[in-house]
């Protein structure tokens, strides 16, 4: 009998601490429609894209990293305004924007501030924190990462945290400024003649094959898989980072080398600086933008030399003739 009263009282406390374990997550079925039909005031026959052209700010912030990555509208373009007003990846942004506007809030999982610590979703600790400027009023988030490739997101200014499924902390809230953009900084299709501006300086041209003055002179055989190969790292540089929109004496471009690519539409050159934390500085004669270019796309191009063209050389095997063990050797 007293086991029995024991056994109860035992299960009364395993409910009750359920049912305070969970009294912070109410069922939920609010049948909430999309967060655009909610600003834009309208009905879901709406059209999302009315809702989109109403934002005119976005910014994505990691609290682990520290990044943070910046969009604003100019003259109807979305420019990348962490990054110096780079122009972005128009369908991305607005893609990232579509996305968000068109999330469901309808599964609560907290409901107190107690929470947001756990959740990931405080003021001063969560995973990636997402800003929208519509039309004239800021919405903010705290965004969690949650289970099953879910994320818990919560609005600034307010206690309740949802659960959201439609949307990935990582995946979609990037906060690298150039998954945001076109990262091909410089191209020029078809080159014909090619001309680097250096201490020893090279210079390519293209008849039936690609050909390196001077280099017959050296008496040497023309490797012309390496010529194509130099000439695809010359004609087409893709960025890691923005500089700045102004060239500076910091860049050091007078003390570094240019390269000048004509086809037969059109001429392109572009200077390279000095080197900074594994990065080469780069200034394109067609664009506005000092950019930053990985050390070892650009390394190479500096270093190439007119002997680097050569094919390799076979050498002759030296090694003495072994005797056949039922042979005398010779």
């Amino acid at each position: 009998m007293k086991i029995n009263s024991f056994l109860s009282i035992l299960l009364a406390i395993q409910i009750a601490l359920l049912a305070y374990q969970y009294q912070d997550q109410p069922e939920y079925k609010d049948s909430r429609k999309p967060l655009y039909v909610t600003l834009l005031k309208a009905d879901e026959k709406q059209e999302i894209t009315t809702a989109v052209d109403k934002v005119n700010q976005v910014e994505i912030a990691d609290f682990q990293d520290k990044a943070k990555v910046s969009f604003q509208k100019a003259k109807d373009q979305w420019v990348v305004s962490s990054a110096f007003d780079y122009p972005a990846d128009q369908s991305k942004v607005n893609g990232l924007i579509q996305k968000v506007l068109n999330l469901n809030f309808k599964e609560i999982i907290a409901t107190k501030s107690s929470n947001h610590h756990k959740l990931n979703v405080a003021q001063d600790q969560y995973d990636k924190k997402l800003s929208i400027q519509y039309a004239d009023q800021k919405i903010t988030w705290y965004i969690g990462n949650g289970k099953s490739g879910s994320i818990n997101m919560r609005r600034e200014g307010e206690e309740i945290v949802y659960k959201i499924s439609q949307l990935s902390a990582y995946a979609d809230l990037n906060s690298n400024a150039n998954q945001y953009m076109n990262t091909q900084y410089f191209s020029i299709k078809d080159p014909v003649r090619i001309e680097v501006i250096k201490n020893e300086p090279l210079i390519l041209e293209k008849g039936e094959q690609w050909q390196v003055n001077g280099f017959e002179q050296l008496g040497k055989t023309l490797d012309e898989q390496k010529v194509t190969a130099y000439v695809n790292q010359l004609k087409d540089i893709y960025l890691d980072g923005i500089a700045s929109k102004t060239v500076s004496p910091d860049h050091g471009f007078d003390q570094g080398m240019s390269v000048k690519l004509k086809s037969s539409t059109e001429e392109k050159s572009y200077q390279i600086g000095k080197e900074v934390d594994q990065h080469y500085y780069v200034k394109a004669s067609d664009r506005d933008y000092v950019v930053k270019v990985s050390s070892y796309k650009i390394k190479n191009i500096i270093d190439q030399k007119i002997l680097d063209f050569a094919k390799d050389e076979v050498l002759p095997d030296t090694q003495p003739a072994v005797a056949h063990p039922h042979q005398p050797a010779q």
